[in-house]
C-alpha cells in the first residue's frame, strides 16, 4: 500500500482532537478501514503515534494512545491548511519526493524564511 500524507495529517489532526477519550475510533472519510490501519500502524512505527498494541478491531477503525511528541511537533508544523497545501505544491514544483524528510526540510525553510 503505498503512503498517503494526506491521510497522515488527516489521522494526526483527528487524533489531537480526541484529547484524552481515546476510546473513539480514527475514521478520516474518504479513506478504506485498511488504508486507516495501515497508515496508523507506520505511524505508530515512525514514532508520531503512541500505541501499547496493534489493534485487532475491524470497524469502523482502530483505536490509539495518542500523539508522540514528534506527532505534535509534525502536525504543528502542517496544520493549517494553506501551508500543507504550500508544502506539497514546493515539493512538486521542486519535483522532489513526497517523503517525510523532504515534508520536515521544507517546514523547517519555510519557517526559516517567515522569521526574517
Amino acid at each position: 500500500m503505498k503512503r498517503d500524507f494526506d491521510l497522515v495529517r488527516e489521522i494526526l489532526l483527528a487524533a489531537e482532537a480526541q484529547d484524552f477519550n481515546r476510546t473513539q475510533p480514527i475514521a478520516p472519510t474518504g479513506f478504506t478501514n485498511e488504508e486507516i490501519k495501515y497508515h496508523i500502524k507506520i505511524m505508530v512505527d515512525g514514532g508520531l503515534l503512541q500505541m501499547k498494541q496493534h489493534p485487532k478491531i475491524d470497524a469502523p477503525a482502530p483505536v490509539f494512545d495518542g500523539l508522540t511528541w514528534e506527532g505534535h511537533e509534525f502536525l504543528d508544523s502542517i496544520r493549517e491548511k494553506n501551508t500543507w497545501e504550500t508544502i506539497k505544491k514546493t515539493l512538486k514544483d521542486k519535483s522532489l519526493g513526497l517523503s517525510y524528510e523532504a515534508l520536515k526540510s521544507v517546514v523547517v525553510t519555510s519557517v526559516k524564511s517567515a522569521l526574517v
